[in-house]
């Protein structure tokens, strides 16, 4: 290569490394701050960044976030020309949270959580194998005491239970 284009080609390279596209950088991610939706990483140099956005816009709207398991890797890149940083991807996941409005829905390793306002999927569940399980029929012999099948109501209840929590 001639001298002339070795001098464009270095210029073009300092040009594209300072406005061009964004680096993507490894790093592990550190506490989950769900008030903002960001966590603090720490590159590999030992730089921390204590507020990397796991969603593109820090406030309002709806969301949906992979939060990443402490002390496991993520990749991070810059905003712009700015200091933030956002989460680009996740090699483990120790939350997955959707939310729309006061809607949410929350998977974790305990299980899921389904909320609108104060209600729950798992409290209306209990409630409703609850009613189940004491329900009474009047026949013509009298009210009935036992419900037969009552066994299989509980076992549905604890199954229930273990898939689908009733708060956060």
């Amino acid at each position: 290569m001639s001298k002339q284009i070795n001098d464009i080609a270095e210029a073009m390279a300092s040009f594209s490394s300072r406005f061009g596209p964004v680096t993507i950088l490894p790093a592990k991610a550190g506490e989950f701050n769900e008030e903002d939706n960001t966590i603090k990483v720490t590159l590999d140099s030992g730089l921390e960044i204590p507020d990397a956005r796991l969603k593109s816009v820090v406030k309002g709207g709806g969301k949906v976030i992979l939060v990443p398991v402490k002390d496991s890797v993520v990749q991070i890149a810059r905003i712009e020309n700015s200091e933030e940083f956002i989460v680009v991807a996740v090699d483990e996941v120790s939350q997955v949270l959707y939310c729309i409005d006061k809607t949410l829905m929350k998977m974790d390793s305990k299980g899921y959580l389904l909320k609108k306002d104060d209600e729950t999927l798992r409290k209306i569940m209990d409630d409703l194998l609850d009613g189940i399980m004491n329900m009474r029929f009047t026949t013509q012999s009298g009210p009935t005491v036992n419900l037969v099948n009552r066994t299989t109501f509980e076992q549905i209840k604890n199954r229930v239970e273990k898939l689908l929590k009733d708060a956060e």
